[in-house]
């Protein structure tokens, strides 16, 4: 046998080894005889000095590991009442995770550090006194008769804590950054059960030390994620899974209230860009369990004056992220407009989701805020070509007073030196033009009970004029140097759109602007991405409306 079938035996033999069944089944009548010829398998061909020996090591690293894993849980199994664990027997287990934790090679298994990490925490139980009931703040929390206000479950005890305890504690906010979930999960239940059992002071200590994770890998909120590296998606969702256990049983104090929220709302926009795609759902799906938590175990006087701002993001986080499912103002109505059905798929949660919960004013600037420093800066066309069309079905809502503000803000976006938010704001100055064009002089009735807005209607056709021409503005004073981009596939694409949409006499009339719009439906039609001449195209259809174009195209 050469050493390249050894090397695929070896390898494959490693994925026998993790298989999630009982080794012994396969022994016919020998007890022991797989693992055993495993094992020497292995062993034979760590001697080897090729690529063999990283095949034996591999196939003996993950056999060894099954040996770990269950003694890991079973031990796990055996504290987890705390019952029947004498003081005497923790020494030896305690020694026996530090063994585990040293060795490089078991805790490259997810599942080794699993099991140790759920056994540390439930040795901190084994320590600890058991709970008791907890004070009630929110109505889910039962009522301790007699006792004062306090967040603690041995508020008024006074115990020593063991030493060990902090060395537990220490391990579990280590597991809370582990770079796999179920690693992160079982830290964040752990560190909290040891939180419950401990006075108020130190489980005030444990929640400020979590919240203090946030701050390793701190962004400015929405719009400000992107360069986060990705390592920071595992800590961040290990805080916030902690927090969320934590705020469940009723142990977030008033005075540490605020600044959580304040993460939180940060952790509501968490996205980061790897490769292709984006990582950061679990981090937002993580922040609902925490709200979802303080609102069943907090008090109406400490949560309420958060509750309708959280209520917004919520909503609005809802309808623009398909990834995270979510009491608010109008909740039935919201719930009815923003279903699963209705979010489920993002061109139907932006187009026809996100306009609807606009009828209702609590969120309406919330949504648009969203969309302007998120939706129409993201990295994905495919995110920023729905937010564009969301944002003017929004400002469909009240044309007159949110479209000139919305495109104010968006023609800020064609200075950035990021081609995205170019195309993003060009996008979005393109619909917003097209709702102009489209929009509809008020009947008397409705321009009477003041449905929107509206202006005056003798002066109504000029106010339109007036709003397109100033689309037009934004986009010929875009800077030259934009529309020669690499890659300026989409921005050229984005503008001949809005060009088409905002084509007049008033428009052709304007002096002192940066680029030309002949120069930018030029390149358009010279360009060779597939869309890009069509929408070329459409620009100089709007121009042969107002004056002969033939010359410029024989040019």
């Amino acid at each position: 046998m050469n050493w390249e079938t050894r090397y695929i035996v070896l390898l494959w033999l490693s994925l026998v080894a993790m298989l999630p069944f009982d080794l012994a089944q396969f022994d016919r009548g020998n007890p022991g005889s797989t693992f055993e010829r495993l094992e020497a398998a292995g062993k034979t061909n760590l001697d080897k000095a090729g690529l063999e020996r990283e095949g034996a090591a591999l196939l003996l690293t993950r056999l060894y590991a099954r040996i770990a894993i269950g003694t890991l849980h079973m031990l796990s199994e055996t504290t987890k009442s705390g019952s029947g664990v004498k003081e005497a027997d923790l020494a030896p287990i305690h020694n026996l995770l530090e063994a585990v934790r040293s060795n490089t090679v078991l805790t490259s298994n997810t599942l080794v550090r699993k099991w140790a990490t759920k056994l540390e925490g439930r040795l901190g139980l084994c320590e600890l006194p058991p709970p008791r009931t907890r004070q009630a703040k929110g109505k889910h929390l039962q009522p301790t008769t007699g006792q004062p206000p306090g967040h603690g479950v041995h508020s008024e005890v006074d115990f020593d804590v063991p030493d060990s305890i902090e060395n537990t504690i220490e391990n579990l906010l280590t597991a809370l950054q582990d770079r796999d979930t179920i690693v992160r999960w079982s830290a964040a239940k752990g560190l909290a059960r040891v939180a419950e059992r401990l006075p108020e002071e130190y489980a005030s200590q444990i929640l400020e030390t979590v919240i203090g994770l946030f701050s390793i890998h701190a962004f400015d909120g929405a719009g400000g994620v992107q360069d986060l590296p990705p390592a920071s998606e595992a800590t961040w969702h290990g805080a916030t899974l902690a927090c969320a256990e934590i705020a469940r049983r009723g142990l977030v104090g008033d005075e540490q209230l605020p600044e959580l929220i304040d993460w939180l709302k940060r952790g509501l926009y968490f996205d980061i860009r790897k490769g292709a795609h984006s990582i950061g759902s679990n981090v937002r799906d993580a922040v609902c369990y925490v709200l979802w938590a303080m609102a069943r175990a907090q008090g109406k006087e400490s949560f309420g004056p958060f509750s309708l701002e959280m209520a917004r993001r919520l909503v609005t986080v809802s309808v623009f992220d398909r990834e995270v499912h979510s009491l608010f103002p109008h909740g039935i109505d919201i719930i009815r407009k923003a279903d699963f059905f209705a979010v489920s798929g993002r061109r139907s949660a932006f187009t026809l989701a996100a306009p609807q919960v606009a009828e209702h004013e609590e969120y309406r600037d919330f949504l648009v805020n969203h969309l302007l420093t998120v939706s129409l800066k993201h990295w994905d066309p495919a995110l920023r070509q729905p937010a564009a069309v969301a944002l003017r079905k929004i400002c469909e809502e009240d044309l007159f007073t949110l479209g000139p503000a919305c495109a104010a803000k968006v023609a800020v976006f064609l200075r950035s030196i990021d081609s995205n938010e170019v195309h993003g704001g060009l996008l979005a100055l393109a619909e917003i033009a097209d709702a102009y064009k489209q929009s509809k002089a008020p009947s008397a009735e409705a321009h009477r009970l003041k449905v929107c807005c509206f202006p005056p209607l003798s002066q109504y056709s000029m106010s339109l004029k007036v709003s397109i021409v100033q689309i037009f503005e934004y986009i010929v004073n875009t800077p030259p140097s934009v529309f020669s981009r690499y890659k300026n596939d989409l921005i050229l694409e984005s503008a001949c759109i809005g060009l088409a949409n905002t084509l007049s006499k008033d428009a052709l009339a304007l002096k002192n602007i940066k680029t030309p719009w002949k120069d930018i439906v030029m390149a358009g039609i010279k360009h060779r991405t597939e869309g890009v001449p069509e929408a070329a195209a459409l620009a100089m259809r709007a121009a042969s409306e107002l004056f002969n174009c033939s010359a410029d195209l024989e040019r």
